[in-house]
Order: structure tokens, then sequence, then C-alpha cells
């Protein structure tokens, strides 16, 4: 039944059905409200925020329904910028001292916030569209911009990392999260275990206090949101639901800002960072399609780079490059194994994930913690060695060689190399 609803909204509110409508100060009150009390993002907290909001270098469209004009279904908001903005204070509160805007110091629009006002049209796909109409809306009255950005909340983030915590002062001695360094630091100013003093910490935002804290934290929080945005998955999408409607529509995963919300609202939910994802207009059907049906997300060179440098970790790639009718998806460079500790041939000790049931992967490796170290990887009758070296001028970049030793099923069928396409499990010793 839910089905045939969300076909039948998506129908009844098709783009040849809606409006785009631009609110300004000059707009009925009611819309102002609504718009007002419909902001999800970054509430509106008075008259005068709202009409900040509305004001110079900023702009605000929402879809309206042919059959009730002037009633907002979805609001996008926009910033007018000379350059991507890295802190939603300086959007959400600047003040312009000028009715009058400058056309040289706008080259960039900001996305900061799109809300919809109707729940009930949750899985209709309407923020795509705005976003594509507001676009060209915008290359018509402003032809100099170039660069479209958004600049978006982590929700959910600060959760996660607290559940991370929880999950290693379970294992006394136990630290993947941070360096040597980093928990000395830590340690230092909070004057206790630095994983069980961030989870109690994080839990109650005390640490924003400390300006010393905040520094230290800045390089290791923002390479584990680097991960949580980058690598934690969902059925082989971005965990995270505001990064995968971005990347659904086509954005790339640009850049994290550190105390870019230093809100309340923002601390509790990311540790006070935002993301911007940036929508090449040239690129953004192809990033699209690409994202939806491989699930390769795509980023920027200083994502992808954060995101692999996890401590304790060594990523292991995909080691079917040789062929397209590969068992295992890409996604597997995420597939990882612990360094530290002694590895060797107990199978007993690995987590084996089951492939859907009827297949399995198995893991033997050898070696010591700072070695080489030899992965045998089998599917069937497909076996492959890796050889891990890590490299001595890094303590978290691994590098890696690949080669097939015996390689004898390379052609499966269309269901079963789908099927496999969507396998992204860990292994963890």
């Amino acid at each position: 039944m839910n089905e045939v609803l969300k076909s039948m909204l998506s129908e009844w509110f098709s783009t040849g059905f809606l409006n785009l409508e631009r609110v300004t100060w000059q707009s009925p009150c009611e819309v102002l409200q609504k718009i007002s009390e419909a902001e999800a993002v970054h509430p509106v907290r008075n008259w005068v925020d709202i009409k900040r909001r509305v004001g110079p270098y900023r702009r605000c469209y929402f879809f309206s329904h042919c059959a009730i004009p002037g009633d907002p279904l979805i609001v996008l908001h926009v910033a007018l910028t000379d350059e991507i903005s890295s802190s939603i204070q300086a959007i959400v509160k600047e003040v312009s001292h000028t009715e009058i805007e400058d056309m040289n110091k706008i080259t960039t629009a900001i996305f900061y916030s799109i809300s919809l006002t109707q729940q009930g049209l949750q899985g209709v796909e309407l923020g795509n569209y705005l976003i594509k109409r507001v676009v060209k809306e915008l290359q018509g009255e402003f032809t100099q911009i170039k660069v479209f950005s958004s600049l978006s909340p982590i929700p959910g983030f600060t959760k996660w990392l607290i559940g991370l915590l929880s999950s290693q002062t379970k294992e006394l001695g136990r630290n993947e999260l941070f360096t040597d360094s980093e928990c000395q630091e830590i340690s230092e100013i909070t004057g206790g275990p630095a994983v069980e003093t961030l989870k109690r910490l994080l839990t109650n935002n005390e640490w924003v206090r400390s300006e010393r804290l905040v520094q230290v934290l800045q390089l290791p929080f923002m390479r584990l949101c680097a991960w949580y945005l980058y690598g934690e998955k969902h059925r082989g999408y971005a965990l995270n639901l505001v990064a995968n409607f971005h990347l659904q529509n086509g954005a790339v995963m640009w850049r994290i800002n550190w105390m870019a919300d230093t809100s309340p609202r923002g601390i509790t939910a990311s540790c006070g960072m935002m993301v911007n994802y940036r929508y090449f207009l040239e690129d953004t059907v192809s990033n699209s399609a690409e994202y939806l049906w491989t699930k390769h997300i795509k980023a920027s060179e200083q994502m992808q780079k954060s995101s692999e440098i996890r401590r304790g970790w060594f990523p292991v790639p995909s080691p079917c490059a040789w062929c397209h009718n590969c068992w295992l998806a890409r996604e597997t460079s995420a597939r990882r194994i612990t360094k530290g500790a002694s590895l060797t041939q107990l199978p007993g000790k690995l987590r084996i994930p089951t492939f859907k049931g009827w297949r399995s992967l198995r893991l033997i490796a050898r070696g010591g913690g700072g070695g080489t170290i030899f992965v045998n990887i089998g599917c069937g009758n497909e076996r492959f060695y890796l050889t891990m070296e890590k490299l001595q001028t890094s303590e978290h970049l691994v590098h890696s060689r690949q080669f097939p030793v015996k390689h004898k099923k390379v052609c499966w069928t269309e269901k079963e190399r789908q099927s496999t396409m969507q396998l992204r499990e860990d292994v963890v010793l």
C-alpha cells in the first residue's frame, strides 16, 4: 500500500504540476511564517532572522502545486557568496549593511538548507528537482556564478562516534581511533583515559569549553568524520542520509569544515562539523547514475585521503581488477584487517561474513603486525593472494600489490555478479 501511495504522490507532484516561487520580505506573512515554522535545518528564531534570510545576498525558493499556488511544499535557502562557505554562522547571522548587491562579490551559490513543509511527501523526489530549477534560475539572474555547493549538516555523526568509543572501552588496551600522540595529548588535557573521557565529554558537550581540547581533537575528529561520510554504508550506499541525498543528486563530497556550526544543535549532532557537497553541473547526471548503479561515491582527493587514514586498519583493495565479471565490487577497498596483533592461521578468531547466505569469504593472514601480510580471499573456485607492505614513512598509509594466483571461474551470470556487487563487509581480527 505504501508503494502504491508513493507512486501516486510522485505522479501528482511531478515537475509539470509544480511552480517555482521566490520568497522576499514583501511576500505574504502567511508564507513567511510557514517557511519559518518548517525550517528543519537551522531554526528561525524571530522575524529579524527570517528577514535576513530573504534579504540581500540571500535567496529563498519553494515549490508550490498548481492546484494550491503560494502554498510551500519544499523550501530551499541559498547564500550568494564569493567562495565556498565553511561556516553556517557567517550565513545565518551575517547582517548586510546595504540593500544593493555587488555583482562582483557573487560568484558562488551555497545551498544551506532544504526542508519539506509537508512530511507526508517524504520519499517523493522533490529536493533534486528543486535544486535543479533553482540553479537555472540563478544562472539566469547571475551569469557570473560558476560554483554551486551545499553547506550541509552531518546528523548522526556524534551518536555514531559515541558508539565507536563505547566499543573501544569494552576491550581494554584497544585503540584504533587515535594515534599515540593524540591519546597522550587528550589524556593530559582531560586528566583521564582518552577514549573513556571523550565518551563522557561528548554526551554533554563539555569538550567545547576547552580551546586546547578543541584544537587537539580537530584532526582526529575530521579524520573519523571523513570515514563516517565516505566509508560507512547502508546497503552499499552512504549511511548518512544527507550525504546520500546529495550523492544521488550527482554532487561530489568536497570538504569537511571544522567548527562550522557552533550552535548547541550543531555540536550535539556532529561535533560542530559541516560538509560541502559540490555540484559540477556538467557531471551531475553521470555522477548520479554511477552512484545509483555502482554505489561508488565521488569525493575530492582530500576526502578520500582523510577517510583512508584510520589508525590500526589496513585498507584491502579489491583483488578483481583483471576482468569485468569480478565477484567482488570496488567497495571492498573498505575491507580491512587490524594491525598490531599477531596474525596467525586461526580462522576461528576471524569474523567470517556470509554473502547473502550462499557464498562465504575465507581469509587467512600470516605474518606479524609490522611486516608483510599475506591474505587469501576465496569465493567458489577463485583464489587471490594480496601482498600488503607497510610504508616506513607513515604510520597510516599502506602500499599494496596484488596479483592473481588462481582464476578458474572468469565468467559469472549477470544475476550473480549484480548480487555480489552489493556486498561490503568488514573482516576484523
